[in-house]
């Protein structure tokens, strides 16, 4: 398993259920998402030494958990840690996390209406 502490386990958990919310907005996480978000995690994330726990929450979210965790309340969770937990969120996290989470939206036929929306909230969470 990974090193990482309890708390920085908690902040990738909810990236990971984050980043599968955006993929999963429109009822199914597509191929191309995949690739995007693992594209990305290697391009962009490579300095955080967490990268690979991100990928191990989206991963099961996709392979297991898809009938108990729908996108909106993966997002929901998200949202409600970040409010909680506002200092762990530095601007460089913010604007990866953005930046992630626009890359999965476009990566199949552009933005859809659900994902559209995912992203509007969260980029006025992440704002304030």
């Amino acid at each position: 398993m990974l090193d990482i502490n309890q708390e920085e386990e908690i902040l990738y958990q909810h990236i990971g259920k984050l980043f599968y919310a955006i993929a999963y907005a429109d009822g199914i996480v597509r191929i191309e998402e995949m690739v995007e978000l693992e594209e990305i995690l290697q391009k962009y994330w490579k300095t955080d030494s967490n990268e690979q726990y991100i990928r191990i929450i989206f991963k099961s979210f996709q392979d297991q958990l898809r009938e108990e965790a729908d996108a909106e309340t993966c997002f929901n969770e998200f949202i409600m840690y970040k409010e909680k937990q506002p200092g762990k969120f530095t601007e460089t996290l913010k604007t990866l996390i953005l930046k992630t989470s626009h890359g999965i939206a476009a990566s199949f036929a552009n933005k859809n209406k659900s994902e559209l929306i995912f992203l509007g909230k969260l980029s006025i969470n992440l704002k304030s």
